[in-house]
């Protein structure tokens, strides 16, 4: 009679559930985390790509002012266009430079600087915008 009562009153789980909890959580975090780091290069990737957008826009944005503005042509190049550009785009730093040809104004932007802590991304960090005279 001592004995049933004993088995009845123990409280607490067995050495094999908690192993078999503990497996299923290992199994779960092998399939987690390499997911994980895909997802951390993919955002990398997607705001390089964006700093990009954002520089491209910010070359044509001062093109255009500097139409509007009546800028003459002769200080209408390439380089007037990326000294004027801005460098600081959050978490990027970018860089202009001008290639001017016959008839084409083109500014090349490239990502120089990326945030800290994050993978660097692994898609074109260098863009070229073509402005039209």
């Amino acid at each position: 009679m001592k004995m049933k009562k004993r088995i009845r009153n123990r409280k607490g789980f067995t050495l094999i559930e908690i192993v078999a909890v503990l497996v299923i959580l290992a199994i779960m975090a092998a399939v987690a985390v390499p997911k994980y780091l895909s997802l951390q290069q993919q955002a990398a990737n997607n705001a390089a790509s964006g700093a990009l957008a954002a520089a491209a826009s910010n070359v044509s944005q001062v093109y255009a002012n500097m139409l509007l503005n009546g800028t003459n042509s002769t200080a209408l190049t390439a380089a007037n266009v990326a000294a004027n550009a801005n460098t600081n785009l959050g978490d990027y730093t970018a860089s202009y430079a001008a290639n001017s040809s016959a008839g084409t104004c083109a500014v090349t932007i490239t990502l120089t600087a990326f945030p800290t802590g994050t993978p660097t991304p692994s898609t074109n960090t260098t863009k070229t915008v073509v402005l039209q005279q």
